[in-house]
Parts: C-alpha cells; sequence; structure tokens
C-alpha cells in the first residue's frame, strides 16, 4: 500500500497512483503535487463472536449464551472488518 499525504488517499500500486492523480488531481491551481507517496504495510483486525457474546453474557441469566446466535454475529463482525 502507498499513502498520498496530501489527498490523503490510499493505493495498492504506483501505477494506480498516476492514474488517480491524472483522472482526478492535475489541476495545480486547486491541488498540490504530491512530493512523496509513503509506503504502508496492511493490518487486518479480527474480532472474534465467540468471546464478545461470552463477555456480555457473563451478568445475563445462565442460558443467555446459548440463546445467542454466534455464527451470525461473526459473518457481521468478518464484514465490518473487512470494510
Amino acid at each position: 500500500m502507498l499513502y498520498c499525504e496530501e489527498f490523503d488517499e490510499y493505493y495498492s500500486t504506483v501505477d494506480d497512483f498516476f492514474d488517480d492523480y491524472a483522472a482526478n488531481y492535475t489541476d495545480e491551481e486547486i491541488y498540490i503535487r504530491p512530493e512523496r507517496l509513503w509506503v504502508c504495510s496492511v493490518e487486518k483486525i479480527h474480532i472474534d463472536a465467540d468471546n464478545v457474546v461470552d463477555n456480555v453474557c457473563q451478568e445475563l441469566h445462565e442460558d443467555a449464551y446459548e440463546q445467542c446466535d454466534i455464527g451470525g454475529l461473526q459473518d457481521l463482525l468478518d464484514g465490518w472488518c473487512k470494510d
């Protein structure tokens, strides 16, 4: 990943940056020409639905954990983490 500080944008490749720059940022009266692209690493997060439900249900009644849709929650959390 590459980060352009002037536009506050991330790019997968240098070519992606140049394509975006040529299409959207060539007006030098409005935009400052970038001096550098910062090299970044991609970090992925994961939230374990089982741990979330277990923590929430500790103060509830005995069967609260068994009544939760952990698989459905995990699907929602995976989608959120991906975005």
